[in-house]
């Protein structure tokens, strides 16, 4: 089987995020099956947080999912199955993804 990217935003608190993100991955397996190949976040082990190095830039606080080179950083430094990767875009407003087993 193989893997293609998903990303999602949430809004909350670093302190609820990984609550929000298990909430969000619950909400994906009942929307999308429970299957362990969905083709969503559900299907990453967990949450982990990500720092981005200083030469990669967040251009679009208003649309998270266009900041092209933060997604690439995301998918390069995750893997199927592995947790996803949260990137604080703005205070309070996380950009999540990685790689959806599909």
């Amino acid at each position: 089987m193989g893997a293609h990217s998903d990303f999602i935003v949430i809004k909350c608190t670093k302190d609820e995020l990984r609550k929000e993100f298990r909430d969000a991955q619950e909400q994906m397996e009942f929307e999308h099956g429970h299957s362990g190949y969905n083709g969503t976040l559900s299907t990453c082990s967990g949450l982990k947080f990500g720092t981005l190095p200083k030469d990669v830039k967040i251009t679009n606080t208003e649309q998270p999912y266009m900041n092209n080179a933060v997604c690439d950083f995301i998918l390069d430094n995750t893997e199927k199955r592995d947790k996803a990767m949260a990137i604080e875009i703005t205070d309070g407003v996380w950009l999540i993804g990685g790689w959806a087993a599909a």
